[in-house]
């Protein structure tokens, strides 16, 4: 599996400063940026969305998708299954 990889298209430039445009990186640092220009803005009363994906362009990575149970943030709830997704259906619990 190859590392997946972005870069910022350049037309986007200036809404992302210290972020080279058509330049390719790791996703993961690509992340860590983001995070920290998130929590600086927040710091300054400035409340804005991570990122639009349409600003950058991506490349490598596992084409196979994940399996749906998989969780993508830490946040997500796994989906119900068997029983409880059964009990879940009518209302009930499951013991």
């Amino acid at each position: 599996m190859t590392e997946r990889e972005t870069r910022l298209r350049p037309e986007f430039a200036t809404e992302y400063p210290g972020i080279s445009p058509n330049v390719w990186m790791p996703v993961s640092e690509l992340a860590k940026n983001l995070v920290a220009r998130v929590h600086a803005r927040r710091k300054q009363g400035m409340f804005t969305r991570t990122f639009d994906p349409t600003h950058f362009e991506f490349r490598g990575g596992d084409a196979a998708r994940r399996p749906s149970r998989e969780r993508s943030r830490s946040t997500d709830r796994l989906p119900a299954s068997g029983i409880e997704a059964a009990a879940v259906r009518r209302g009930g619990a499951s013991s």
